[in-house]
């Protein structure tokens, strides 16, 4: 059986590049129809929130994250105890983030957000309805991460 003979092509050839495709003129008639893409990958980690210690990363940054759910388990001796979760330390850690409710000692708090993610433990001071003081919790805190991905 023989070689085939290939024609080999010129450097510039094999170096060209293609033009990028033009615009195309669209006008929308009516409603759309959207369909959310599936998630390809997830993963699933645990952590403790150590109380008093100041905030911890719970997720790096992810352009292909398409969502990530934060299960809380709080002891039930803990009512006013909360995660802080910002979306930087310094959210976290000046309590200025959104608060993980936990009303029956289990939470879960999902988020469709690509960018990092930090918490801290902490307890409210409610009284008369007003926050009046967010201080380091005396609870530790058990904090299960699932995060879902767009693309592998």
């Amino acid at each position: 059986m023989s070689d085939p003979t290939y024609d080999t092509p010129d450097v510039e050839e094999v170096l060209q590049s293609d033009e990028p495709p033009s615009s195309v003129p669209v006008t929308v008639v009516g409603p759309v129809l959207t369909e959310e893409l599936p998630t390809r990958t997830a993963a699933l980690r645990g952590m403790p929130i150590l109380a008093g210690e100041r905030a911890i990363k719970l997720c790096n940054a992810d352009p292909r994250r398409k969502r990530v759910i934060l299960w809380t388990s709080i002891p039930l001796d803990a009512e006013q105890t909360k995660v802080c979760v910002g979306t930087t330390e310094e959210e976290a850690n000046n309590f200025s983030g959104a608060l993980v409710e936990s009303p029956n000692a289990i939470s879960r708090y999902e988020l469709t957000y690509a960018g990092e993610l930090w918490g801290r433990a902490c307890i409210i001071v409610d009284t008369v309805g007003i926050f009046e003081n967010l201080a380091p919790s005396l609870q530790d805190i058990y904090l299960s991460i699932v995060t879902e991905q767009w693309a592998n």
